[in-house]
């Protein structure tokens, strides 16, 4: 916000005394206002009124003449800076005229805009370097708009409107503030102004042009004289020279409380400082995340990052790199860039469907099928065949689709010590599982998993409801390793997430709800020889119409072509059909929390 020009308004309080003019002028130049001027009124009783006027009178009285009036001027100019005439008789024209280059702009009262008289007089004098005022008061918005056309017709190089009436003096519920947003709303092109003529022993006269000035008032007028008490005219509210350089001061304070910024620097150093800073609330271990429980907030002065830096690093897939103590805050070299691997656990051994991992589907292995997919994932970094040592299995080494797919063999029996042995080799912080079996495994929903597990700085990350087969479990490597050192080994480790799963208490677990859109109750697994007729099905369909077997393809061909899901839709997952097996590893994954 700009300071507002302050203008000193004489109006009729020296009497017709050019002396007491002059006084006044020395008075209000040692004010020190930086964008500080005069208004002076010269008026001839001649042409302002007819003599039968009750004032006119008056008017012969405080009338000075023309050639006091430009030496008055020029003093106020020299002293006080910029002059500003009221017009409201021809008079003033003539002075107005005689002194243009020194004269700042000039005033219509409201009264005075209906006077074609004086709109002529104007229309005969350059105004492209002068700022014109006009005084709206007493005229409603519909004969302001007409006014404003008329009087921007003229080529004032700006135009204001101005609120306040003297009311000799005006009371502050007539002051109407409200006024200046209907102005700006109503004509957002021009200046607003504010003539204000409230009592001048009253202390709220010197607090009320801060308030126009922050309703964004660029003008203020105020009454002015050396003593009000013994002006002859218009003293009642006129603020006396101490009064306007303490108004004066508190026009600039006000200005400058308007900074301009939405945040200023100290404003920001104060809130950095004080800001309570995340700190480990208990031993985050490498190669884990950061989540809300994780985290207590306090003030430190040590070095520290904020909590929207952790969300921005999680979020772009970061975990931690080191050990973070308990009661230390969190700094950026804690973090470093998390290698998410695709884990796919395959093996030859199968009971119900011998050999399926090589089996041939639409003219390609089952399992070649399934890395296909992992490689359409965009968020991971590499995927990896995972197998066991058994002699059998060392013919899967020939279906990493030529190279593409990284391979590693590993425990037979210890499904998390292999997924162990396949991260520690590849350098894989956060593995997206998968297994052989699910040929269509979604890459878009394998995306959705771990922007939520970044997101939330989750342990384990799975779908809540999926179609069985098509969403991956994410798992931090970290968590593996935790799982291996309290069980001192997981016979139950092919149902790996259930040693989260049963353990809440001891892993930060992330539900995921898929779009609707993304789930079915399609079975997208191979595990009997009707699944295997309804994955070539489907695949040949897919190929047919050009299509990747992305989970939004494969839900439209099956949408529209149920005897292919009804090839297998009979089978059920082995997990749930088995109750003995299911209540085996409620009981046997959980860990118990004396070896926590």
């Amino acid at each position: 916000m700009q300071i507002p020009t302050l203008i000193y308004e004489f109006a009729n309080v020296h009497g017709g005394d050019v002396a007491a003019v002059r006084s006044l002028t020395e008075a209000l130049g040692k004010v020190g206002y930086p964008r500080a001027g005069v208004k002076f009124h010269p008026i001839s009783a001649e042409t302002l009124a007819l003599p039968d006027f009750s004032y006119y009178g008056i008017y012969q009285q405080v009338q000075i003449g023309h050639a006091d009036w430009t030496a008055l001027i020029a003093e106020a100019h020299e002293k006080v800076g910029s002059v500003w005439i009221e017009c409201a008789d021809l008079s003033a024209f003539q002075v107005l005229e005689a002194n243009l280059p020194q004269i700042a702009g000039l005033k219509l009262q409201s009264s005075v805009l209906v006077n074609d008289e004086v709109l002529s007089a104007l229309r005969s004098i350059d105004l492209r370097e002068k700022t014109l005022i006009l005084n709206v008061s007493g005229h409603d918005l519909g004969e302001l708009q007409e006014l404003v056309a008329r009087f921007g017709g003229l080529g004032a190089g700006r135009l204001a409107l101005q609120i306040g009436f003297q009311a000799y003096p005006t009371r502050v519920d007539d002051t109407s503030l409200d006024k200046l947003l209907v102005l700006r709303a109503a004509f957002p092109g021009v200046l607003l102004s504010m003539s204000d003529h409230m009592e001048g022993s009253d202390p709220f006269a010197r607090r009320l042009p801060l308030l126009a000035a922050a309703l964004g008032c660029e003008i203020i007028e105020k009454h002015v004289a050396l003593d009000r008490t013994s002006a002859p005219y218009d003293g009642s509210a006129a603020l006396e020279p101490t009064e306007i350089a303490e108004m004066a001061r508190d026009l600039e304070l006000t200005a400058r409380a308007f900074s301009g910024r939405f945040v200023v620097p100290l404003e920001a150093a104060y809130l950095a400082k004080t800001k309570p800073r995340p700190i480990a609330r208990e031993h985050l271990p490498a190669g884990s995340m950061v989540a809300p429980s994780t985290l207590i907030f306090r003030r430190t002065d040590k070095v520290g990052i904020t909590v929207d830096e952790v969300e921005a690093l999680q979020t772009s897939r970061h975990v931690l790199a080191r050990d973070v103590p308990r009661n230390a805050p969190l700094v950026r070299d804690d973090f470093r860039k998390a290698r998410i691997g695709a884990i796919v656990a395959g093996r030859m051994k199968s009971t119900r469907l011998r050999d399926k991992a090589i089996l041939p589907v639409a003219g390609r292995s089952s399992i070649e099928r399934c890395l296909e997919n992992c490689l359409l994932m965009q968020d991971v970094d590499l995927t990896v065949l995972a197998t066991s040592t058994h002699e059998r299995d060392g013919v899967l080494a020939s279906h990493t689709l030529d190279g593409k797919v990284g391979f590693w063999r590993g425990e037979e029996d210890d499904v998390i010590r292999r997924y162990l042995g396949a991260a520690n080799k590849f350098g894989i912080d956060v593995i997206v599982r998968v297994t052989a079996d699910c040929l269509t495994i979604s890459p878009e929903v394998t995306s959705i998993l771990l922007d939520a597990h970044f997101r939330n700085g989750a342990d384990f990350t799975r779908a809540r409801t999926e179609a069985p087969g098509s969403a991956p479990q994410i798992f931090n490597v970290e968590v593996l390793r935790r799982i291996d050192r309290l069980t001192g080994g997981a016979p139950f480790s092919e149902y790996m997430n259930q040693y989260v799963e049963n353990n809440p208490e001891l892993f930060r677990i992330q539900w995921v709800d898929l779009p609707p859109d993304l789930v079915r109750d399609y079975r997208l697994t191979l595990d009997y020889p009707e699944d295997l007729a309804m994955y070539e099905a489907l695949y040949r369909e897919l190929d047919a119409q050009g299509l990747s077997a992305l989970l939004r393809n494969v839900f439209a061909v099956l949408d529209k072509r149920p005897d292919i899901a009804a090839l297998n839709a009979s089978r059920q997952m082995v997990y749930v059909a088995n109750n003995v097996l299911v209540e085996q590893l409620k009981r046997d994954t959980r860990i118990v929390p004396a070896k926590a």
